[in-house]
């Protein structure tokens, strides 16, 4: 009998680890997509103060194994009302530029329903137009900007408001993350769960038929 439920504990076990490797391994290759990309779609975002910022990167050295490959963060900015800057740059240079300014920073944001946390921060001052600046890491401008930069160690903030710096910041943002790997990583985990799941759901079956046999006898 206590071979029995062990045998029926096991296959329970495997049959539960590999179910939650399959199915996480199936999401993820979904999201992600052969081109190892996550992305949103078009979203609103707007500012009654003179930057929307959020946080790009906060990652340590090491954190990303060499040889690994690189992870790029692209962000498309849609205006129909004036040309917009979007920049990525580091902490201390975005807090030394918006310094006095209006600015709304985003504390969270949720993608699956899409929803933007944020706090507004009052100032008067006005800083110069972000495109004269030289501490960007990577920028772009116009209408319809794409911004696209390598993720790098250290700590990173997106900036992005009007070309000329003016307050009242009214646009549309589409987010997109490549991590090298991420399609494969996914593929991978779904083929472990079905490796470590099948035998799992074999041995219970196999265990509660034998059981089932051993009672009408």
């Amino acid at each position: 009998m206590t071979n029995k439920v062990l045998r029926a504990a096991l296959g329970v076990t495997m049959l539960v680890i590999g179910g939650c490797l399959a199915v996480s391994g199936a999401i993820l290759s979904a999201v992600a997509g052969p081109d190892d990309t996550m992305r949103t779609g078009y979203h609103p975002v707007t500012a009654g103060s003179r930057a929307l910022v959020a946080r790009a990167a906060n990652i340590s050295p090491g954190a990303v194994p060499h040889g690994f490959g690189d992870f790029t963060l692209r962000i498309n900015v849609r205006s129909a009302d004036k040309p917009v800057f979007i920049g990525v740059t580091p902490d201390a240079a975005a807090e030394s530029y918006l310094s006095g300014a209006a600015v709304r920073t985003v504390r969270g944001l949720e993608l699956w329903p899409y929803k933007l946390h944020a706090a507004d921060t009052q100032g008067t001052a006005t800083p110069p137009p972000p495109g004269n600046e030289s501490f960007w890491v990577a920028s772009a401008d116009g209408g319809s900007p794409q911004l696209t930069w390598n993720v790098t160690n250290g700590n990173y903030r997106v900036v992005i408001m009007n070309h000329d710096a003016s307050p009242g910041l009214t646009t549309e943002v589409r987010y997109a993350l490549t991590i090298p790997w991420l399609f494969e990583i996914g593929i991978g985990s779904l083929a472990l769960g079905g490796v470590i799941g099948i035998p799992g759901l074999v041995l219970l079956v196999g265990t509660v038929r034998g059981h089932r046999s051993q009672i009408s006898v």
